[in-house]
C-alpha cells in the first residue's frame, strides 16, 4: 500500500478518534475502562486534541512532494506510534488498565508503527 493511502487512512481514523475524545470523553473513558470521574474526561479531551493534531498532520503530509520532508514526518509517526504502543502495553500489563477495546487500539498502533518503520527502511524515492 502506498504511503499516501496509509496517511489518508491514518488521518481519517485520527479525526474520528480525536473528535470522539473531545465531544464524548466520558463515554469513551467508560468504553476503554478508564476512570470517568475526576480528571479522566479532562485527560481524554486533551488526548483528543493531540490525536486531532495527528489527523491534521497526516492529512497534510499525504500531499508532500519532497522526500526528505516526508521522511521526517514518517519518522515522527513511527516513533510516536511505537511510544503510544509501549505506553498502552505498560498500562495494560502492569497496571491492569484498559480492556479488549484498548487492545484493538494497540493493534492499530502496532500496524502503523510497523508500516512507518518499514517505509523508512525501504524508501528510496517518493511513490
Amino acid at each position: 500500500m502506498k504511503v499516501k493511502t496509509v496517511l489518508l487512512i491514518n488521518s481519517i481514523i485520527a479525526f474520528l478518534f480525536g473528535i470522539g475524545f473531545i465531544i464524548m470523553p466520558v463515554f469513551l473513558c467508560d468504553m476503554l475502562n478508564f476512570a470517568t470521574n475526576g480528571d479522566g474526561p479532562l485527560a481524554m479531551r486533551f488526548a483528543g486534541i493531540l490525536v486531532l493534531g495527528i489527523g491534521i498532520l497526516t492529512f497534510g503530509a499525504r500531499k508532500i512532494k519532497e522526500l526528505p520532508s516526508l521522511k521526517i514526518i514518517i519518522f515522527y509517526l513511527a516513533v510516536l506510534y511505537s511510544m503510544m504502543l509501549i505506553y498502552h502495553l505498560v498500562l495494560q500489563l502492569f497496571f491492569q488498565m484498559g480492556n479488549a477495546m484498548l487492545w484493538s487500539v494497540d493493534l492499530l498502533h502496532l500496524v502503523y508503527a510497523i508500516y512507518y518503520w518499514i517505509y523508512l527502511l525501504k524508501v528510496k524515492e517518493l511513490e
